[in-house]
């Protein structure tokens, strides 16, 4: 079944108890036309998931970026890196620079909430990125 996102990811938001009682709602909108009923749309906020197939503190992650630049690249790293310390209690993230590339030839860099506090103030993709490289012999 296809899904467009508003089935998935917007709430209509009559009156509070509208918002899940699973969570928050980041109001996107209001809706206030003449003669019509108040609306809001929101997102809902995701969590962490209630069920893991892992043990946290002995996962070691990594992020590898990949195809090319896209706006806000540095953010989701960021994001990433702060989500698995903060909400996951994962001990060891690494970045892997310069794409695919990166598994075989270059160091990996520890990425802790310290190193990744603003890359998001920055362009491009401070881990670097590729097109092409993937060699799953190596990686």
């Amino acid at each position: 079944e296809n899904l467009n996102i508003d089935q998935v990811f917007v709430a209509e938001i009559e009156t509070l108890s509208d918002i899940p009682p699973s969570g928050n709602v980041v109001l996107v909108d209001n809706v206030r036309g003449p003669g019509e009923k108040p609306v809001s749309r929101g997102f809902l906020v995701a969590s962490k998931a209630s069920k893991l197939h892992f043990t946290p503190s002995e996962v070691n992650a990594a992020i590898v970026t990949c195809g090319g630049l896209c706006p806000g690249l540095n953010n989701v790293i960021r994001e990433i890196t702060n989500t698995l310390h903060k909400q996951y209690r994962v001990h060891q993230v690494y970045g892997i620079q310069g794409g695919w590339h990166g598994f075989y030839s270059l160091p990996p860099i520890l990425l802790t909430p310290e190193t990744v506090h603003t890359v998001h103030h920055h362009g491009g993709s401070f881990l670097k990125t590729s097109r092409g490289g993937l060699d799953l012999e190596k990686t």
